[in-house]
């Protein structure tokens, strides 16, 4: 990435450069995306009547999480699972 200085007041990127905040963004993206996820269902079964959740393994968990996930991008809600 090339950044000039012009001035006091002007930066100027490449076209290169921009590709590469670009690509950088496009990592970002789903990385943010399952995080969000992850936190709204987490809530989600906070704001549960009860307060719990219970399963048999930490990999039930995970599935269930999963299919949330795959359920947002069924709906547009999410670009990336």
């Amino acid at each position: 990435m090339v950044l000039e200085l012009k001035g006091t007041d002007k930066v100027i990127i490449s076209i290169s450069g921009l590709r590469m905040i670009a690509f950088y963004c496009s990592l970002l993206r789903s990385q943010i995306e399952c995080y969000w996820a992850s936190l709204v269902y987490i809530i989600t079964i906070a704001r549960s009547q009860d307060h719990r959740y219970e399963t048999s393994s930490l990999g039930k968990f995970f599935d269930t999480v999963q299919w949330f996930m795959e359920s947002l991008y069924d709906e547009k809600v999410i670009e990336d699972y």
